[in-house]
């Protein structure tokens, strides 16, 4: 089996100003993903994971650095994986949510959202990367201890794939939990739950 913890990149400038990241770069805030990963850090220390993967998104990337730089390990790599990307929301990502037409706003907190019809994604097609990520993460470091740094809308995914497996009840818990998920050679989700962050930690609602 190997052994994966999820968990969210910081938070942006971009999340602070109500901005539509998706798949665009975004730019991490430094004071609050230090005081996020200050939190994170020695939940992760005990576990002594030996590889930190990232979306390929610059948020994710910086996060995945800086929590590098906090764990200390000197053994760990460090790799970035384009499958755990945030949600592709089309061609309005970079404005404000305050700026987008109210059809497309609608779809911000749905949990069957669909952005097809501008150019992004659906939930389904985010749970097909969610999988092939997992089957992949699974062949490629077999009996391994893993940190993945991804987004929000994919972590939801993650946790309906969990429940569809039937490896958990419980449902989302908040976007500043770790999730340890272990995962079968051929990539299925054997046993899955949030490990919740005892701080307080800044996060904004919708990426």
């Amino acid at each position: 089996m190997t052994t994966v913890y999820f968990l969210r990149h910081g938070l942006t400038e971009q999340n602070k100003k109500g901005r539509i990241q998706g798949q665009s770069q975004g730019n991490i805030s430094l004071a609050e993903t230090e005081r996020y990963l200050a939190a994170v850090t020695p939940l992760l220390r005990d576990k002594n994971p030996q590889i930190l993967i990232s979306s390929d998104l610059e948020r994710a990337i910086k996060t995945r650095e800086m929590l590098q730089d906090f764990l200390q390990l000197p053994n760990s790599r460090e790799a970035t994986m384009p499958l755990l990307r945030e949600k592709a929301m089309g061609f309005y990502e970079g404005m404000l949510w305050s700026e987008v037409p109210i059809e497309f706003k609608k779809q911000q907190k749905k949990p069957n959202y669909n952005f097809r019809k501008y150019g992004g994604e659906n939930e389904e097609d985010v749970q097909k990367r969610v999988r092939e990520a997992l089957r992949q993460i699974a062949q490629e470091y077999p009996n391994s201890k893993i940190v993945c740094v991804t987004h929000a809308g994919w972590l939801r995914q993650l946790v309906q794939v969990a429940n569809q497996e039937g490896s958990t009840s419980d449902g989302w818990t908040n976007r500043t939990a770790i999730y340890e998920g272990s995962i079968s050679p051929m990539g299925q989700i054997h046993s899955f739950s949030p490990i919740e962050i005892e701080a307080d930690v800044e996060v904004e609602e919708e990426e």
